[in-house]
């Protein structure tokens, strides 16, 4: 959710989901903060309840800038998302704009069962491991039964069968489950940078090469921050011949 936040920019500590912890750098651009503000968490689920802790610390000197704690049934999981965003971009001296108010008031799924199993899919295509990447498009797919209309689940999958593509089945038929599910994922979200990105991979695996610029381009313009749009258009530039572009975003 702070990721749609144009004030904030935001450094990932770790490659792949944690249900029991989270930490970022958060860097407020333009402001006092620009050394960087730690946030740390940490969720506990007891049933149908969950307790959310969240601090943000001056890691240079330790200083504890706001911290709350929130305690929830697990059905307001995705308002306190919006709660917790809302206080840290306060606590930042950040200030929304009506386009990112409605982005945080707008969740890509109500689905706990389907935002659940995406958590997941992404947990294991992050580990990009031989048995993994089978797990996750099982997790994807069963997030999209959940919920039809659920445009990141698409954009996973689309990695996916990307990713099997370039490392271990050179098919057609994976090539054009890449290209439908990231097609998918763009007409349900079009102004979502990670489905603008996996367009991007799986039209440059087709070598429709000015369509997945296009998407690149698009993705960056949504998220200059996402680790997918820089990566995937790397390789794109490379694949290219634009060596120096490549490792620009790279």
């Amino acid at each position: 959710a702070l990721s749609r936040i144009s004030g904030l920019r935001l450094i990932s500590r770790m490659s792949s989901f944690r249900y029991r912890g989270a930490a970022c750098e958060v860097r407020a651009i333009g402001r006092q903060l620009r050394a960087g503000t730690l946030l740390t968490g940490s969720v506990r689920r007891a049933g149908e309840r969950i307790r959310i802790a969240v601090q943000l610390t001056d890691p240079e000197s330790g200083y504890q800038i706001w911290s709350g704690q929130f305690d929830r049934e697990l059905g307001d999981v995705f308002a306190v998302q919006e709660e917790i965003a809302r206080s840290v971009a306060q606590a930042l001296a950040v200030t929304l704009s009506p386009r990112e108010t409605a982005a945080l008031e707008r969740p890509p799924t109500r689905d706990l069962k389907a935002y659940d199993y995406y958590l997941r899919g992404r947990g294991f295509y992050y580990r990009y491991g031989p048995s993994d990447m089978p797990c996750a498009v099982q997790m994807f797919t069963q997030a999209i039964e959940c919920d039809p209309a659920y445009a990141p689940a698409y954009a996973g999958l689309a990695d996916c069968w990307s990713y099997l593509y370039l490392y271990s089945q050179r098919s057609e038929d994976i090539l054009r489950k890449a290209e439908e599910a990231s097609r998918h994922a763009v007409e349900l979200a079009p102004e979502s940078a990670q489905a603008q990105a996996s367009r991007g991979l799986a039209l440059s695996l087709n070598r429709r090469d000015e369509e997945a610029e296009s998407a690149f381009m698009a993705a960056l313009r949504l998220d200059g921050d996402l680790f997918e749009a820089r990566y995937f258009y790397a390789r794109h530039s490379f694949v290219m011949g634009r060596a120096e572009q490549a490792v620009a975003l790279y």
